[in-house]
């Protein structure tokens, strides 16, 4: 997750499967923030002094997961709108060779 500002940390969200439809965030004070994925795992990860709070993720040597699916989103704390938070977009990958 990246441009997080002062942010010590974000929050991040993996999921096997994206959000449809999208659930818009605005509900819940947070217009034009969107969930996009629907969360499976949920992880903090910590902040660089770049404003980036990267994650490495090592994909497995296995065959038997070629075609899987996986949605990513991170969100951080906000102090731009009522909900506390804001999301990024998402990030959608197929595994295959």
């Amino acid at each position: 997750v990246g441009n997080i500002g002062q942010a010590p940390a974000a929050f991040v969200l993996f999921g096997s499967q994206p959000a449809n439809p999208v659930l818009s965030l605005a509900i819940f004070g947070a217009p034009g923030c969107n969930a996009y994925t629907i969360p499976d795992l949920g992880w903090f990860v910590a902040a660089n002094a770049g404003g980036a709070a990267p994650y490495p993720l090592t994909v497995p040597n296995n065959s038997s997961i070629i075609g899987t699916q996986l949605t990513c989103q991170g969100s951080v704390a906000s102090t731009l709108n009522n909900f506390g938070i804001a999301t990024t977009n998402a990030l959608s990958v197929r595994v295959g060779n």
